[in-house]
C-alpha cells in the first residue's frame, strides 16, 4: 500500500523551493505568465480563503466551509509541484515517459448530463503498452509532448501565433496547456484504460491522437477530503472544534513539580531534599494512574526508575485521560526522549486495556452458562472483541519504523515487571528491512502461499478445530471445579481455612475438601462459620480458585487466537476452491485471490492489539473495514496538516494522543496561500494556541549545555533543562578534550564568520565558500584529533537543497565516493528528528538588507541548532544574517561567549578557496564583561590566570583558588 503523500524530506524540500514557480501555473500543466484571465480565475477560486483559520470553530458546517477550499487548493498545488519537479527526469525513465494514444468517449457516458466524461484509450501509438495505472492516478492529455516542457517554463511556445490568436474562450485557453484526467480503476495496460475528464473541455477537442502522461496520484488527498466531510461523525468532533477542551495549569508554563505538589503543604514540600521531592512527586503521579492495582507493581517500579518527572507525568496523563475522551498533547523538544516516552505510554495503555480485557474474560470464566452452555462459542467470540485496540500513526514511514524498532528492541513491561512483546502489525512496507516481520502484506502473503496446497490446508484447519474442541473441553472441566468450590460452603470461611479440589474425583464429579492451616488438618466436612470480627474469605478468594480462573483466561485467549486462524485459513481454502472451479481461468483466480486478500487484511487488523501506519494510508480500505480503535496515538503530530490528522482520527474512539513539537518544522505544503491562511498549522499547534493543556517533556539528554543554552531561552522560554548526563564534565570525552587541545578557539557552540556570498540557481541557493569551509573544518577536525572525529557521527546540514547538492559534490570530490562512511550531508528538513556528535551548519544566505528568506523560519532555525550532541559549528556571514532578530540574538549570544571566529580566505567562485589552519584562529573577545567559556569552566583558566571557582567532579564540589598560570 503505497503512501503517496509521504515523500522523502529531501524531495519535499526541493519541491517547496519551487512553490513560487509552481503557483504561477494553471490547473493540470501550466499556462502563460501574462494570462490575466487565468490570474483572475485563481483569485476568484481563493476568494474568501485568504483570512487565517481561527483557533476555534462554531460548528461543523463552519469548519468544513473554511477548510475545504484550502484543501482543494493544496491538492492542486501539490500536483503541479509533482509535475514540474519530475518533468526533467521523464526522458531518462522509460516507465514514466509520455505515451501517444488514440482516445474515444465511452458510449454509455455520451448521453449523461454530468460534467464527468469517461474516455477510453483505444490504441497506443508506439511503445509502453504494458504500463500499469492505479486507481486515483492523475494524468494529463496534451496535443504535443513539447507543450509539457513549455508549460514547466510558464510559456506556450508549443503553439504558433495564429493558434494563440484564435484562443479566446477560457475553455480553449485551458486546452492550450492540456486537460487533466482521473483514473477510476486499476489497469495493468494502457489499452482499454478509462480516464474521467471534464465534458466541457473534451467537447472542444473531439476524438484524436494525444500525448498521455501520469503526473501523480490524489489518493491521499481524497482520503483527507473524505475525513473532512465526515468530521461531524467523529467522537472527537467537539474537541476538534474546541467547544470542549482540557485546560490545566501545565499550560501556563508552570514547573511540573509545582503541579504535582498541589495536594501537599507548599512550605513543607519546598523544603524537602530535591531527590526526595522528586520521589514523592513520582509517587503521586503513579497513584493518579491507579498505582500498582491498575498497572501492576512491576510496571510501577519500572516507570518510577526509568522516567524523569515530566516523562512520567506525560505517561500518566495519557493513561489517566484514557476513557474520559478528548486530546492529550505531549510536547517533546529536541533530545527529551520523545520516542521513549511514546513507547512507555503505549505500554501503559496496553496494560490498562489488557486488564479490562482480562476482567471481561474473568467474568466470562465465572459465568457457568457462558462457558459450558449453548452460548459458549458466542461468548468466547464476544470476549475477543474486548482485546486492546490501539492505532499509532505518523506522517512519515521513517517515523513509524522508528517506533516499531524501539518496541522491538525494548519490548513492553508487564504488571510483574517482566518483558513481553505486544501484538503489532504495520500497514505498508516501511523503509527499514527490520520491520518486515510485522508488515501486514507479508503476513497476508504467508497465508496465501499456504493455500497453494489444498490438502495441507484442509489438514491444518482440521487440526486447529480439534485443538479448539480440546480447549473448550478443558474450560468446561475447570468451570465445573470452580462452580463446586463456590457452592462448597454457605458462608465465607475463616482465614485459617482453605477450599481445595480433590484431584482423584476432578475428572468425573469434582469434590472439595477443606484444609486448616492452623492445625494442619484436612476434612470433607464444612468448617464452622467464622467468629464475629474474625477475618474471613469467600471461595473466589481461595488460591486454587484464582489459579483456575487464570487458566481459563489463558485458554480463552488461546481459543480466540485459534478461531481467528481458522477463519483466515478457511478464506484461503475458499479461494483455492473458487480457482479450481473456474477451470484454470486466470481472471477468476485473480479476482478470488484479491477478495481473499482484502478479507485477510481485515481479519489480521482486528486480531492484533497495536496497528502502525502512516497518516497517508490511515484511510485505506482494510482499516476502514476493521473495527474501531479505542485510542489513536499520532507521533510527529506537529509535522502534519490538520486534514491529514483527521484521516487518522476517523478510525478511533473518543481519545487521541498527539505527540510532537510545534517549535520545530511543520508539514511541507505547496500552495502559496498556505501560510497566510494557516493551512500549514497542525492540529496540535491549533489546540495549543486555543489554550489546550500541553504536557511538555522538560529535560534534554542530547546537547552540551553550551549548545542547548540558546534554544532553551529563545524557543522554550527557559523551561528546557539539561539532563545530568550532559552536565557531567566528562560528557563528550575524549572527543571534546581532543578538540579543545588542538583548536583553542573552538567551543561546543562556535560561529565561523565567513565574509562570502551566495549564488542563486533556480529557486534554491548555494554558497561555494561555505561548502569548501565545511570540508576544511571536517578535514581539520579529522587530522587534529588523529581521526577521533571520524569515529564519531558527523553531519553537515543546510537549509537549501542546492547547497546540499554542492556539499555532496565537494565532499565526494575530496574524500571519494564513499565519503558517507565518515559524514552525512543533508538538508535541515531531512535531518529533523536525528542527531550527530558533530554538526556543521552551512547557513548559505548572505543577502544583507535583502533579507535571509528561507533561513528566517524560526522553526527551521530551531531544528538546525538542536541536532548536535558535542559540537555545533555554524558557518555564516554574521553581518548579513543579523537582519533577522532571531539570528541577531544568536550572533550576540555567540559574542558574549567568545564563540565567534572570523575566518579569512582567498579565492573566488571560479576557483578553489584557501583557508588557514583552524588551530591558528582566535575568537573575537566579548564586549564588556566577559563570560567564562566551557574550557575555562573545566580548567579555571582565564587570561593567563585561574580564577577562584567551584566545579563539580563525580558528585563532589571542589573549590579552586586563583593562581598564576606558569609560563610555557
Amino acid at each position: 500500500m503505497a503512501d503517496t503523500k509521504n515523500k522523502n524530506k529531501h524531495d519535499g524540500k526541493r519541491k517547496r523551493d519551487q512553490r513560487e514557480d509552481v503557483n504561477r501555473k494553471d490547473d493540470g500543466v501550466g499556462g502563460s505568465k501574462d494570462n490575466k484571465q487565468q490570474q483572475q480565475q485563481q483569485q476568484q477560486q481563493q476568494q474568501g480563503t485568504a483570512q487565517p483559520l481561527p483557533d476555534k470553530f462554531q460548528s461543523h458546517r463552519e469548519y468544513c466551509a473554511l477548510w475545504a477550499p484550502l484543501l482543494l487548493n493544496e491538492m492542486r498545488a501539490q500536483l503541479l509541484s509533482d509535475s514540474i519537479s519530475d518533468i526533467p527526469h521523464w526522458r531518462n525513465k522509460p516507465d514514466q515517459r509520455p505515451v501517444r494514444v488514440m482516445l474515444q468517449p465511452r458510449k454509455k457516458d455520451l448521453e449523461s448530463t454530468s460534467d464527468g466524461l469517461g474516455i477510453v484509450v483505444k490504441e497506443v501509438v508506439g511503445e509502453y503498452k504494458d504500463r500499469m495505472f492505479m486507481a486515483n492516478d492523475i494524468v494529463v492529455l496534451v496535443e504535443e509532448e513539447s507543450i509539457l516542457w513549455d508549460a514547466t517554463k510558464g510559456t506556450m511556445n508549443g503553439r504558433n501565433n495564429s493558434q494563440k490568436q484564435q484562443t479566446q474562450s477560457s475553455i480553449s485557453e485551458a486546452f492550450q496547456c492540456g486537460i487533466v484526467g482521473h483514473i477510476e480503476y486499476t489497469r495493468r495496460s494502457i489499452e482499454g484504460l478509462v480516464i474521467t475528464v471534464s465534458r466541457s473541455l473534451w467537447t472542444q477537442i473531439g476524438s484524436r491522437e494525444m500525448t498521455l502522461l501520469k503526473i501523480g496520484s490524489n489518493i491521499t488527498s481524497l482520503r483527507e477530503f473524505t475525513a473532512l466531510c465526515r468530521m461531524d461523525r467523529l467522537p472527537l468532533a467537539e474537541y476538534i472544534l474546541c467547544n470542549k477542551m482540557n485546560v490545566s495549569q501545565t499550560n501556563d508554563n508552570k514547573d511540573i513539580s509545582t503541579s504535582t505538589s498541589a495536594t501537599v503543604d507548599n512550605d513543607k514540600y519546598n523544603n524537602l531534599d530535591p531527590s526526595l521531592k522528586e520521589k514523592q512527586a513520582k509517587k503521586r503521579i503513579l497513584e493518579s494512574m491507579g498505582g500498582a492495582s491498575a498497572l501492576g507493581k512491576g510496571f510501577a517500579d519500572y516507570a518510577r526508575h526509568k522516567f524523569n518527572l515530566s516523562q512520567l507525568e506525560a505517561v500518566s496523563a495519557s493513561a489517566a485521560e484514557y476513557g474520559n475522551g478528548g486530546f492529550t498533547l505531549i510536547k517533546g523538544p529536541p533530545g527529551t526522549g520523545k520516542t521513549t516516552t511514546l513507547c512507555a505510554l503505549l505500554n501503559a495503555l496496553h496494560i490498562r486495556q489488557m486488564n479490562q480485557y482480562f476482567g471481561e474474560v474473568k467474568v466470562l470464566a465465572e459465568s457457568y452458562n457462558a462457558v459450558v452452555g449453548k452460548r459458549a462459542t458466542l461468548s468466547l467470540s464476544d470476549a475477543a472483541k474486548k482485546r486492546p485496540r490501539i492505532l499509532v500513526c505518523a506522517p512519515s514511514n521513517a517515523a513509524v519504523d522508528n517506533i516499531i524498532l524501539k518496541i522491538m528492541e525494548d519490548g513492553f513491561v508487564d504488571g510483574n515487571g517482566m518483558r513481553y512483546n505486544p501484538s503489532i502489525v504495520r500497514i505498508g512496507s516501511g523503509q527499514s528491512a527490520s520491520v518486515k516481520d510485522v508488515c501486514l502484506e507479508d503476513k497476508v502473503e504467508s497465508y496465501l502461499s499456504e493455500s497453494l496446497d489444498v490438502t495441507k490446508l484442509e489438514n491444518t484447519i482440521e487440526g486447529l478445530k480439534g485443538e479448539c474442541r480440546r480447549i473448550h473441553s478443558d474450560i468446561t472441566k475447570l468451570r465445573q471445579r470452580m462452580n463446586v468450590m463456590k457452592n462448597a460452603a454457605p458462608y465465607p470461611l475463616s482465614k485459617d481455612w482453605e477450599i481445595r479440589i480433590d484431584e482423584e474425583t476432578a475428572d468425573c464429579a469434582p469434590r472439595v475438601y477443606f484444609v486448616n492451616h492452623k492445625d494442619k488438618t484436612t476434612t470433607y466436612e464444612v468448617p464452622p462459620p467464622p467468629e464475629p470480627g474474625e477475618r474471613h474469605f469467600p471461595a473466589r478468594a481461595m488460591p486454587e480458585y484464582k489459579a483456575f480462573v487464570s487458566r481459563v483466561v489463558k485458554m480463552v485467549e488461546r481459543y480466540n487466537n485459534i478461531t481467528s486462524k481458522i477463519d483466515r485459513y478457511s478464506l484461503c481454502r475458499n479461494a483455492a476452491a473458487t480457482a479450481a472451479a473456474s477451470g484454470g481461468s486466470s481472471g477468476a483466480h485473480s479476482h478470488a485471490i484479491n477478495n481473499v486478500r482484502i478479507q485477510l487484511e481485515t481479519y489480521i487488523l482486528d486480531s492484533v492489539h497495536i496497528v502502525m501506519t502512516t497518516l497517508g494510508t490511515a484511510g485505506n480500505r482494510a482499516l476502514e473495514a476493521a473495527n474501531k480503535f479505542e485510542v489513536v496515538v499520532i507521533d510527529e503530530a506537529a509535522q502534519s496538516v490538520e486534514p491529514s490528522t483527521l484521516a487518522g482520527l476517523q478510525l478511533g474512539s473518543s481519545h487521541a494522543i498527539l505527540v510532537g513539537d510545534p517549535q520545530q518544522l511543520p508539514a511541507t505544503i505547496f500552495s502559496m496561500s498556505g501560510r497566510d491562511t494557516k493551512y500549514d498549522r497542525s492540529l496540535f499547534a491549533r489546540l495549543e494556541e486555543a489554550g489546550h493543556a500541553v504536557h511538555m517533556l522538560d529535560t534534554q539528554y542530547r546537547m552540551h549545555p553550551a549548545i542547548s543554552d540558546f534554544p532553551r531561552r529563545i524557543f522554550y522560554d527557559g523551561r528546557l533543562v539539561d539532563g545530568p548526563n550532559v552536565k557531567h564534565p566528562e560528557y563528550g570525552n575524549p572527543l571534546k578534550m581532543s578538540v579543545f587541545k588542538k583548536f583553542p578557539a573552538f567551543q561546543p557552540f562556535t560561529v565561523l564568520d565567513l565574509e562570502s556570498s551566495e549564488e542563486r540557481g533556480g529557486t534554491s541557493l548555494a554558497n561555494s565558500a561555505e561548502a569548501q569551509l565545511a570540508l576544511h573544518v571536517f578535514n581539520n577536525l579529522k587530522s587534529g584529533t588523529n581521526g577521533l572525529s571520524t569515529k564519531s557521527r558527523v553531519a553537515v546540514i543546510t537549509p537549501y537543497a542546492q547547497q546540499a547538492a554542492l556539499l555532496r559534490r565537494t565532499f565526494s570530490s575530496s574524500l571519494g565516493g564513499d565519503y558517507e562512511r565518515f559524514v552525512e550531508v543533508n538538508t535541515v528538513d531531512a535531518f529533523q528528528g536525528r542527531e550527530a556528535n558533530i554538526v556543521i551548519f552551512s547557513c548559505v544566505r548572505a543577502a544583507g538588507s535583502k533579507g535571509i528568506g528561507f533561513l528566517s523560519d524560526v522553526r527551521r532555525m530551531n531544528v538546525a541548532l538542536t541536532r548536535a550532541k558535542n559540537f555545533l559549528f555554524v558557518i555564516a556571514r554574521c553581518s548579513s544574517i543579523m537582519v533577522n532578530p532571531y539570528w541577531r540574538d544568536l550572533v550576540e549570544h555567540a559574542r558574549e561567549t567568545d564563540a565567534i571566529i572570523p575566518v579569512p580566505f582567498s579565492g573566488s567562485r571560479q576557483s578553489t578557496f584557501s583557508f588557514p589552519d583552524l588551530s591558528t584562529l582566535k575568537a573575537v573577545p566579548a564586549r564588556g564583561k566577559r563570560l567564562i567559556n566551557e574550557k575555562e569552566r573545566l580548567t579555571g583558566v582565564e587570561n593567563g590566570e585561574t580564577k577562584q571557582s567551584v566545579i563539580e567532579l563525580m558528585g563532589l564540589k571542589l573549590e579552586i583558588p586563583p593562581t598564576k598560570r606558569p609560563n610555557r
